[in-house]
């Protein structure tokens, strides 16, 4: 990318896609910098700005955060990454009731417009992270079926399989509760 980039720095989808890769390699300062890249040339990218919104998740600024992820659905409300993300922020924020209709949201542009496999796994986390969310405010009907929704999107999401086993402890269904726990070991010895 670097090579390429100090020939060509013109290409604003060159500088957002080295700016993602700078983050899954853990260096959100040269991350940043790349972003900036981007956006000087496109102000409106919406890859160079979902990045951006993640170097601000990751560094606890939620807000801003907040914003570029909305500012990009604004514009491309089919980013499903961009979806993930603001659920992702609005849980980080325990704001409980938006995380809900934005993973109700992308859970809507899941069904009409699919070809998103390389994003389940994370879209079954972050419900499995709502079921926890809830369940901590011992909201435990609404935590199972978030429970239900992470499970049919990765059976073997283990934070919901635990989160399904503890509520159905608390709801005092020990057969359920057991059956959960051990599908989590068999799961994951």
């Amino acid at each position: 990318y670097k090579a390429f980039l100090d020939r060509e720095p013109g290409h604003a989808d060159t500088w957002a896609d080295y700016a993602g890769k700078l983050l899954l390699l853990g260096k959100p300062k040269e991350a940043k910098e790349a972003c900036a890249m981007a956006l000087a040339i496109d102000p409106y990218h919406a890859a160079a700005k979902i990045n951006q919104g993640s170097i601000l998740l990751r560094q606890g600024r939620l807000d801003d955060a907040e914003l570029e992820f909305r500012s990009v659905l604004e514009t491309e409300p089919q980013r499903m990454d961009a979806r993930l993300f603001l659920a992702q922020c609005l849980l980080k924020k325990q704001d409980l009731e938006k995380a809900r209709l934005a993973l109700e949201e992308a859970g809507r542009l899941w069904i009409v417009k699919g070809n998103y496999s390389g994003l389940q796994s994370h879209f079954a986390e972050l419900w499995a992270l709502f079921s926890t969310a809830l369940l901590e405010k011992q909201r435990l009907d609404e935590a199972g079926k978030a429970c239900a929704t992470a499970l049919q999107l990765d059976p073997t999401n283990f934070r919901a399989t635990a989160n399904l086993g503890s509520i159905q402890l608390l709801q005092g269904d020990l057969d359920e509760a057991e059956f959960h726990i051990r599908r989590l070991l068999a799961d994951h010895p």
